[in-house]
């Protein structure tokens, strides 16, 4: 586009450029592709394709309780109840042995603990049934 000053001088402005779309992925339907499309000269993969397994479980066993309690305390009325046992452990502020201030939540929290828990085990044998499956491949 060109503009044009009141001194007969010419101004450039150029567009900026459109982002480049990505390569297109090749799909071969009843013929294999070609190996050279999949392997360099010496054998190695020279494309990585993503896993064919589904994963909607939210947890694994090392991440369980970190993510848990980080997911319930982000809750309000966790998050309230825990700075009120924090507040009830400091003696100047001791009303009711911290113990029994804390039962309530610990009790809440154990039981959504265990509910998430189960609910995710359940997930993860669904997902374990749907990767399992046999399925038809096309060549």
């Amino acid at each position: 586009m060109r503009f044009l000053s009141s001194r007969k001088d010419r101004v450039d402005i150029e567009k900026p450029e459109k982002p480049k779309d990505p390569p297109l992925r090749k799909i071969y339907i009843a013929t294999p592709p070609p190996t050279t499309e999949i392997h360099d000269s010496q054998g190695r993969l020279t494309q990585h394709f993503p896993p064919n397994w589904i994963r909607t479980s939210k947890y694994n066993f090392f991440t369980f309780l970190p993510k848990n309690l980080w997911e319930q305390f982000r809750r309000a009325a966790n998050l309230f109840f825990l700075l009120l046992v924090i507040l009830q452990s400091i003696p100047d502020y001791q009303s009711i042995d911290p113990v029994v201030a804390a039962l309530p939540l610990i009790i809440i929290v154990s039981l959504t603990a265990i509910k998430d828990g189960f609910e995710d085990w359940k997930r993860h044998k669904s997902d374990q049934e749907v990767n399992n499956l046999r399925v038809k491949r096309l060549h």
